[in-house]
């Protein structure tokens, strides 16, 4: 049957002098505190503490001092924030504290849990699992028996007990929550938080918490983090809410500043999201994913230097995602029109990782350097791994245009004006569903105009697509395909004049179309 701590600890030879009554109270709800759990509360009742440890009642709240300094640099690192400065003080006390607290057992245990995962640079998760895996080869098999026979209090002990569900899987343990330590009914919102939160985010766990304590800004900003499907209106509402608080309390969490950033670029607002990333980069600059979105915003916004500058950083200090790195800065240098440029970063790119981005980026620009055979193989290999990948059919109507070989033109842009039309006509149906979603607004808004904004382009190219089929047709002497293409442009469409006269040059040349008489 597990214990809960109950009463002071006394340490033995050490006298003390008694708590007057004001000082009890405050030890009691600093005892509160910590069962609450939330950030501030920790931080109060570790204040409570010290301020008693500086008196002659040192020794009755020492554990509890020490315990809540672990618990404030667990809750750090769980937000990606350097767990230093708190571990640094709980280290201080060993010396002062029981052996039956076990101390430096369990503030290495501490040490070894994995911070957030989202908002600490991969690098740095790369190297603190020497240290996590070292640790579970030597004590991860003693990790229950050792905290169940600590003196130290049940709910920091059950708190760490829970976080052994975070370390086993990053030590290549499957689980460990079969062996946790068994939680009271009456588990304090500390211990379940912890809980809620190891291995992965429960969200009506994390609900309860926040109910029991409102305060909980954490558990608010970790439920909020949760992915889900769909953007609705109560959804971003309740992310905005969420993160805004986080942000107030945590302004320079990456975790929470990751998270800020993300939601404006779902929302479509590179701009805010760049601030956001701006500020993330700021206080964690190795970040790598922060980094790199950070760049796609840069280049859709158009400033196509700052992109460059940015993917030029990432790339010298060889982020992990050197590969995406080399296509956008390929991909702004295109933009630029800097072909010699943006060829050897898509070489480089094409190194390192192939999808159908990168091969669509690099036939592009292989075509514009007249480089038809190698256009031709990565435009052909991008449509293979993507029929939707409409902008390399297109090109690939370019090259055979450059190549005059006017047969394939014809079929290549025929290819081209199917592929503009399923895309439009699919975005049109996705475009239908959100305008009648129960969405956020600025994400509706958001999503509207850029499905509109695409869709008008793929008609237009779709449009320009027959119009440049027509003409390969024609020129390979196929005016029955022409004409069928010809047929097809609307009357509204830019390229209708274009298809006017292109009829009118076939009906010059091999005679209007005769009329079929209906039987």
């Amino acid at each position: 049957m597990r214990r809960w701590l109950v009463g002071l600890l006394l340490v033995t030879g050490c006298a003390s002098a008694p708590l007057r009554h004001v000082d009890e109270q405050r030890l009691a709800d600093a005892d509160a505190a910590v069962r609450a759990g939330c950030h501030d509360c920790l931080v109060g009742a570790r204040d409570t503490y010290a301020l008693v440890a500086s008196t002659r009642a040192r020794p009755l709240v020492l554990t509890r001092l020490f315990e809540t300094e672990v618990l404030i640099g667990l809750r750090d690192a769980e937000l990606a924030l350097s767990p230093d400065d708190a571990f640094a003080r709980a280290d201080a006390l060993l010396p002062e504290l029981p052996p039956d607290v076990d101390a430096a057992f369990l503030l290495a245990l501490a040490r070894a849990m994995p911070p957030d995962r989202q908002g600490t640079p991969r690098l740095r998760m790369r190297q603190g699992q020497r240290d996590r895996q070292t640790f579970a080869a030597d004590h991860l098999d003693e990790v229950f028996t050792r905290l169940d026979a600590s003196t130290a209090g049940l709910p920091f002990r059950n708190y760490l007990s829970a976080g052994v569900a975070c370390l086993a899987p990053t030590v290549g343990v499957r689980s460990a929550t079969s062996t946790v330590i068994e939680i009271p009914p009456d588990t304090p919102p500390l211990v379940r938080y912890r809980l809620a939160t190891c291995p992965n985010a429960r969200v009506e766990l994390l609900e309860a918490v926040r109910t029991a304590v409102p305060d909980f800004v954490e558990a608010a900003f970790f439920q909020a983090r949760v992915p889900t499907p769909t953007m609705t209106v109560a959804r971003v509402a309740d992310q905005r809410t969420a993160y805004t608080a986080a942000a107030d309390r945590f302004p320079r969490s990456p975790a929470v500043l990751y998270s800020v950033a993300a939601l404006h670029q779902t929302l479509g607002d590179c701009r805010r999201a760049l601030e956001a990333y701006d500020a993330l980069l700021a206080v964690e600059p190795d970040h790598e994913d922060g980094s790199l979105q950070r760049i796609v915003c840069l280049g859709y916004l158009g400033q196509h230097d700052e992109a460059i500058a940015a993917a030029t950083r990432l790339i010298d200090d060889r982020f992990d995602n050197i590969g995406d790195a080399y296509y956008w800065r390929a991909w702004n240098h295109h933009k630029r029109e800097r072909l010699p440029a943006a060829r050897a970063d898509i070489d480089r790119a094409m190194a390192l990782r192939v999808n159908s981005a990168v091969l669509s980026l690099s036939g592009m620009i292989k075509y514009e350097q007249d480089a038809f055979d190698e256009a031709q193989r990565d435009l052909r290999g991008a449509v293979a791994m993507d029929p939707a990948q409409c902008i390399a059919q297109w090109y690939l109507g370019l090259v055979a245009f450059a190549r005059e070989d006017w047969p394939a033109t014809g079929a290549e842009f025929e290819a081209a004006s199917s592929c503009y039309n399923g895309t439009a006509e699919q975005n049109s149906r996705e475009l239908a569903r959100i305008r009648d979603a129960d969405l956020d607004a600025d994400f509706k808004a958001s999503q509207i105009a850029g499905f509109e904004a695409v869709i008008a382009e793929d008609r237009d190219q779709e449009q320009a697509s027959y119009l440049n089929a027509a003409n390969g047709y024609i020129r390979a002497a196929y005016t029955d395909k022409a004409r069928v293409m010809l047929a097809r442009i609307v009357d509204t469409s830019p390229h209708a004049a274009a298809a006017r006269e292109l009829s009118g040059y076939l009906d010059a040349i091999v005679g209007p179309v005769e009329p079929v008489a209906t039987p």
